[in-house]
């Protein structure tokens, strides 16, 4: 996906598996998995701090 320029710029999960866990690192992607995470509708801003674990949304 990286080399057709489709990948995300980051990953939210409620719940990984090893497989997604891999696909994460080895395109680096950053990933946070968040016990609840809220809705967001298109047009909101998200930000991701994979380094340390936290979302922000506006």
């Amino acid at each position: 996906m990286r080399k057709n320029g489709t990948a995300p710029l980051a990953m939210v999960n409620t719940e990984v598996d090893l497989m997604v866990v891999t696909g994460a690192i080895i395109s680096k992607i950053p990933m946070v998995v968040l016990e609840e995470f809220p809705d967001v509708r298109t047009g909101e801003w998200v930000i991701i701090n994979g380094d340390e674990g936290w979302v922000e949304w506006e």
